[in-house]
């Protein structure tokens, strides 16, 4: 499907992130969920590892969720906002994909410089519904800047990332609304 001034959307996109929606039940842990995005968009793109780095309400931070091409672990204490990251807060409030070209120490955390490759340096906005989700964090060693295909790619896939988040929240809180239901009657049995 086209619309006026952007590329044709990609159908195997579509069709990939549904096939992982379906999956989320064969393995409900979170951090799977997340790492099967980050291999979407490394799959559907020339991006070769990708991080998603999402708010945890939880846990009330920034965490990176899931990751394909680099150790999850590396991530497992840090500490990252908006602040820490300015090309997420500019990604997210842009609603766009920023490629940062040649130097980008300053736009990641200290801790992850060393991380970076010779690469330019791809932020997609997990952004739905006003709601900020996070950001997915990729490098690609293919050489040369994004086509304009590929950058609206990424933004699909971000926007579906983020779709799937917010589904993914609601059938959590669905699920414990269910359990507070249960034991709200279980106790009015008990009383009676």
């Amino acid at each position: 499907t086209t619309h006026e001034g952007a590329p044709a959307v990609r159908i195997d996109a579509l069709d990939m992130f549904v096939e992982l929606l379906s999956q989320v039940e064969d393995d409900a842990s979170s951090d799977a969920f997340y790492s099967r995005l980050c291999e979407a968009t490394c799959a559907l793109t020339s991006m070769d590892r990708a991080v998603i780095f999402r708010y945890d309400e939880v846990r009330r931070r920034v965490r990176a969720a899931g990751a394909f091409g680099i150790d999850l672990e590396v991530f497992a204490d840090a500490h990252v906002t908006v602040e820490s990251a300015p090309v997420a807060r500019q990604s997210l409030e842009e609603d766009r994909v920023i490629e940062v070209v040649g130097s980008y120490a300053d736009e990641v955390p200290e801790e992850f410089r060393d991380l970076l490759r010779d690469a330019n340096l791809v932020c997609t906005p997990l952004a739905a519904a006003g709601r900020w989700f996070g950001v997915i964090l990729s490098d690609s060693s293919k050489p040369g800047p994004l086509s304009d295909e590929e950058r609206y790619l990424l933004w699909t896939l971000g926007k579906t990332a983020a779709l799937a988040t917010l589904a993914r929240v609601a059938t959590v809180q669905g699920a414990r609304a269910r359990q507070l239901q249960e034991r709200m009657d279980l106790a009015r049995e008990v009383h009676e």
